[in-house]
């Protein structure tokens, strides 16, 4: 009868302390290997476009045949820090972040990402089939602090795209300052240089938006000369 009261006293004991564990662990995040959905953070600091990881768009901003025939800049044409006048939000100075968004990006579709809403514009990528080496989450933040203030960068870093992924970055909600809006192009972040590249200055002025290619995912930024 003993025995019997100290196996049960013992058992009661290891859910207890199973339960404590479950319920440290209920704020985690989920991870894409072990899981359809990925849940986003979310801070006070972060305004979240969307809570799980969703499939591409068939349909974006433009066609995806006026997409896919954005040319590359002919020349490389860097810039160092401060010589660029690197657009900023408005209304958004308070978050560090104004946008966080995971979308799930399979090779052997096409499709569009994005991340932002009406007010404030918003930040697309449109994939062509094939684009990246396998099936891929893919992260979108729009900064409105620091060096990109005003910028995006996209993640994980170090996929380098088996074909050039296009970008449109919305200049709807920001302050130009004294750059002329056909003057604004895309510029990408060289950790390793230190000096910004132009990768496109496609002007969209229908959807206030700035257009490019991009070959990996890194940092960049609208601005102007």
């Amino acid at each position: 009868m003993k025995n019997t009261k100290l196996r049960i006293l013992t058992l009661s004991l290891l859910a207890a302390i199973g339960l404590s564990f479950i319920g440290c662990d209920s704020n985690q995040f989920v991870s894409p290997n072990t899981a359809n959905e990925v849940t986003l953070e979310q801070s006070q600091n972060v305004a979240t476009n969307g809570t799980t990881a969703r499939a591409a768009l068939k349909s974006g901003p433009v066609s995806n045949s006026a997409a896919e025939a954005i040319e590359a800049p002919k020349e490389r044409v860097t810039r160092k820090e401060g010589e660029l006048n690197i657009i900023k939000a408005i209304s958004s100075a308070s978050l560090q972040k104004r946008f966080v968004a995971t979308w799930f990006v399979e090779r052997d579709e096409s499709g569009w990402i994005y991340a932002g809403d009406d007010e404030h514009g918003r930040t697309w990528l449109y994939f062509p089939r094939n684009a990246v080496p396998q099936d891929v989450y893919v992260t979108i933040d729009w900064e409105s602090e620091g060096l990109l203030e005003g910028g995006v960068e996209f993640s994980p870093h170090g996929i380098e795209f088996q074909k050039d992924v296009t970008v449109w970055i919305s200049y709807k909600d920001v302050d130009l300052g004294n750059i002329n809006e056909n003057d604004l192009k895309l510029w990408y972040w060289n950790e390793d240089d230190h000096v910004w590249e132009l990768i496109g200055d496609t002007v969209d002025k229908d959807n206030e938006m700035v257009g490019g290619l991009l070959e990996h995912f890194s940092r960049y930024a609208l601005g102007g000369e």
